[in-house]
């Protein structure tokens, strides 16, 4: 074929052979292939990252006074890719790390459907967790800190962060379990 077309090039790229009329077609031809793949992986973390969301907000997680670490606050899926992720791809047999388990719940944790940005005083806060996605581990975080310092600004220091409850809900908690426990006793006597 090269023979009888004098403007034909042929250019080599790993093991394929592209025909082209100039070698800088060839490379062009070579980066468009380079690209659909990259394409491809980002179409590819496109869907898992829309199937984990999916899974997120269909899973309800309700904050029911236990704070035992397992694995049922958060959605299966996610806690095999965020295991993957730091373990490698052969290591979902059994999921036990308990960074995965951590980082699991802090992404649902901080999962929204919608960013919502509320202007106070002209400095833009956002509202990132919501009483419905509340996982062990933060509310874990919230409550050690208001044991240890009762100090407000840690605890809303790492609630921005995106790793504790929020000072408000801390106390919302307190109350609630105080409430209970004075119901219980009651209820004994």
């Amino acid at each position: 074929m090269l023979e009888n077309l004098t403007n034909l090039t042929a250019v080599a790229h790993g093991r394929d052979l592209l025909l082209t009329f100039s070698h800088n077609i060839g490379a062009a031809l070579h980066d468009m292939r380079d690209r659909s793949t990259s394409d491809a992986d980002a179409i590819h973390l496109m869907r898992t990252a829309k199937m984990i969301r999916r899974e997120i907000f269909s899973h309800k997680h309700e904050f029911d006074g236990n704070l035992k670490n397992d694995d049922s606050s958060e959605p299966s899926g996610l806690l095999y890719l965020v295991t993957m992720i730091l373990e490698g791809v052969g290591k979902t047999a059994a999921v036990d790390s308990v960074a995965a388990l951590s980082l699991a719940q802090l992404i649902v944790f901080n999962c929204q459907k919608r960013r919502k940005i509320v202007d106070t005083e002209n400095i833009q806060s956002v509202t990132r967790h919501a009483a419905s996605r509340d996982t062990p581990l933060p509310i874990y975080i919230g409550l050690m800190l208001y044991s240890a310092t009762r100090k407000k600004k840690h605890i809303d220091k790492c609630h921005k962060l995106g790793l504790s409850v929020s000072y408000d809900r801390v106390l919302q908690l307190t109350n609630k379990t105080a409430n209970t426990l004075c119901s219980l006793q009651t209820h004994y006597v």
